[in-house]
């Protein structure tokens, strides 16, 4: 599944930029995000693994305004219950093993 972060910042320039640091278990990234004219960026990653992560925003110094950091947000992804993750796939091998099941009834009974 995709994450998806979006936030405002303000006030904003023409040279306004907000970078997202992403760091979790074996894995740090990077997000260069664009800002829309009313200040909002929305940003979008799909994490490896299961684990704790943690987001950074910031928005570098330039001429026209001070560097801000926001707060990290923590959070925890984890895997799907077994039954879920797979139920499709079982659902596809009881049809398919019903159906076989029914031709190989339906033929033995016709060669009769």
């Amino acid at each position: 599944e995709n994450i998806t972060v979006s936030s405002v910042l303000n006030p904003i320039t023409n040279t306004s930029k907000v970078e997202l640091q992403i760091y979790g278990v074996n894995f740090n990234r990077t997000l260069n995000c664009m800002l829309t004219p009313e200040g909002t960026f929305q940003a979008s990653f799909q994490p490896p693994n299961s684990g704790n992560y943690s987001i950074t925003a910031s928005s570098p110094e330039t001429s026209f305004s001070f560097g801000v950091t926001g707060p990290d947000l923590f959070f925890s992804v984890t895997e799907p219950p077994l039954y879920i993750k797979y139920f499709i796939p079982i659902i596809g091998m009881l049809v398919a093993l019903s159906v076989s099941g029914g031709l190989v009834y339906f033929f033995k009974l016709r060669t009769r």
